[in-house]
């Protein structure tokens, strides 16, 4: 006889196998099981009910679009948690520097320098944007993870089913491909 725990992550195995095969009533069902009370959590960590609506439909829309790659060991409940938790506290972190930026501009501080930082940002991301096009597409995917994601090593070897030395020794070739030509653009400037 299986436990109510058994049988929450045994329809989760059913209905993420149902997702990956491209069923809509798989993605339906999880939307409707999980969409509120990841609504609730996000809002209790934006204080801002659009913002968290945009989250964790954002959080929807990547698990529909990645649907054949993803891979959950345990619980789709975790999965979900976690993903809605770091874009919710990237949402956080880019609110507080676009407040930080605006707070200088009101005081008419650094008007020139933050166009100016602004132009070199711009520049240092499309020289990194080059070389994320360069590496080969896994290497890529856990960089992103990493950086963008922000998750740790742990989480995409698990996301990934690949070990946590695999995912250090990517991330670790990755950022020596983007060292040489920032380190170029860096001390050409």
């Amino acid at each position: 006889m299986c436990s109510s725990k058994q049988l929450v992550l045994l329809s989760d195995k059913v209905l993420i196998n149902k997702l990956q095969c491209g069923e809509g009533n798989a993605f339906n069902m999880l939307y409707a099981g999980y969409w509120q009370k990841l609504f609730v959590f996000v809002c209790g960590i934006v204080h801002d009910r659009a913002a968290a609506q945009d989250i964790v439909q954002d959080v929807f829309v990547s698990l529909w679009l990645r649907r054949q790659e993803v891979n959950v060991n345990g619980s789709l409940h975790n999965y979900l948690h976690t993903a809605v938790r770091y874009r919710a506290l990237s949402y956080l972190s880019a609110n507080m520097r676009q407040s930080q930026q605006l707070q200088q501009l009101v005081t008419g501080c650094r008007l020139h320098n933050l166009i100016m930082e602004k132009q070199s940002a711009q520049e240092l991301q499309a020289i990194i944007n080059h070389q994320l096009k360069r590496l080969p597409a896994r290497m890529k995917e856990v960089f992103l993870l990493s950086r963008q994601e922000c998750l740790s090593h742990k989480e995409i070897s698990e996301m990934l089913n690949i070990s946590g030395a695999t995912v250090k020794k990517q991330i670790g070739y990755a950022l020596k491909v983007l060292r040489g030509p920032l380190n170029e653009y860096l001390n050409a400037g």
